[in-house]
């Protein structure tokens, strides 16, 4: 039997895509479709309003990186791979060292402009499969799913601590920050995604009242 349909397609233009909604009633007699009612509306400005709405509520402003919620999303998503693939995987806590300073001195524009640099230098450290969030205010945070050792895990912190050595410029000056940085590791230091965020939080925190520009695994 015929039934009625309500449908959203994309259409490829030269001008851009844009996005439509077909909709239709079947007409049946004598048990044959004789006719189709319905209609065609353009929708494109009602698609690009509700990306822009997802994208407001799952990604960071500034930075443009996921934000705290669609990381721990990710972060659940992550743990339950991996416990079907039987895998490890890590999580970075990473806050940056006297960032205050560079408010204090450039303003909150230049915190901004040092904040999204810091962004780019972290994701040019990872995988294309990794996630890299920015959990708010200087503190970032990196997914390595399926991480084999701990060794690997420990490459990507070593990278990213030197990548936030080397200066940034900043309204034509050079200023300089580090990072702290703590690890995590499924299922060792933990078997969920409040668990793994938490132990890699606090073995930042050791490195921060100690070293600095460094990191630490996590130890109970």
């Amino acid at each position: 039997t015929a039934e009625p349909f309500d449908i959203e397609l994309p259409l490829e233009r030269d001008n851009g895509s844009r996005w439509l909604r077909i909709m239709g009633n079947p007409v049946v007699q004598n048990g044959k479709v004789v006719e189709l009612v319905g209609g065609i509306q353009d929708i494109t400005e009602r698609k690009a309003f509700m990306h822009t709405i997802e994208r407001q509520a799952t990604r960071d402003s500034l930075t443009d990186l996921p934000n705290r919620q669609q990381f721990d999303t990710f972060l659940d998503r992550e743990i339950l791979a991996a416990q079907r693939r039987k895998q490890r995987l890590a999580v970075l806590f990473i806050d940056l060292d006297d960032f205050k300073s560079v408010n204090d001195n450039l303003g909150h524009s230049g915190g901004d402009v040092l904040l999204v640099e810091a962004a780019t230098r972290i994701q040019a450290c990872t995988r294309k499969s990794d996630t890299v969030a920015r959990l708010s205010g200087d503190e970032f945070a990196v997914i390595l799913p399926d991480i084999g050792s701990s060794e690997s895990a420990s490459v990507v912190a070593q990278k990213i601590v030197a990548t936030m050595c080397q200066p940034f410029d900043i309204y034509s000056r050079q200023v300089f920050v580090s990072a702290s940085l703590g690890v995590a590791v499924y299922p060792d230091d933990g078997a969920d995604a409040d668990t793994l965020l938490i132990n890699a939080d606090q073995a930042m925190y050791e490195v921060k009242k100690s070293l600095r520009n460094d990191y630490s695994f996590f130890t109970p």
